[in-house]
């Protein structure tokens, strides 16, 4: 069956150094069959224009979400945001401000938030979208609740910035 698989970082195979990472998404349930699309075509169009995998949970009772994981390289991770957002809320909900919460790997973190919160800062500044790295624990303790609030057409492109603070920390092979 379906397992819940915990975020957390894999490196790509022959060495290439890339973190691949799996960040949840919460989307809201009555938002969550758009995204999914008839016959599951909106997932489809998520994996062919990110790279990355994408898989939703099924539904608890009583819950006002539903999780969709994304795996892959960053940029891609920020692309599938993005396209997620655009299906769940249509291209008129691209433009409003909306709040996303997004569950990161818990080792990233740090690199996330940035040396005294340099990198939320930075993405702010450059997407005008504001990132809050929840305090506390998650009911998954390998993972971090993000918050991401702003223009709805620059949050995964928040996301890509946030999670590429990260590795724009990691040395890279062949400097």
């Amino acid at each position: 069956g379906n397992r819940l698989l915990p975020a957390t970082r894999v490196s790509w195979a022959f060495g290439m150094g890339a973190d691949s990472l799996t960040v949840g998404v919460l989307i809201p349930a009555l938002s969550i069959a758009r995204v999914i699309g008839k016959a599951g075509a909106g997932l489809k169009q998520i994996r062919q224009n990110s790279c990355c995998k994408v898989h939703v949970h099924e539904q608890a009772e009583n819950q006002e979400s539903r999780r969709l994981d994304i795996t892959g390289l960053p940029p891609g991770v920020g692309t599938a945001l993005h396209q997620a957002i655009l299906l769940a809320f249509g291209d008129a909900g691209a433009n409003g401000s909306r709040e996303i919460t997004v569950l990161i790997p818990h080792d990233f973190a740090g690199a996330v938030a940035g040396k005294a919160g340099a990198n939320l800062k930075r993405v702010r500044e450059v997407t005008g979208v504001r990132v809050t790295l929840e305090r506390g624990e998650t009911p998954d303790v390998q993972e971090r609740v993000v918050t991401l609030v702003g223009n709805a057409g620059r949050l995964g492109q928040a996301l890509t910035m946030a999670l590429l603070g990260h590795s724009a920390a990691m040395p890279t092979p062949g400097v």
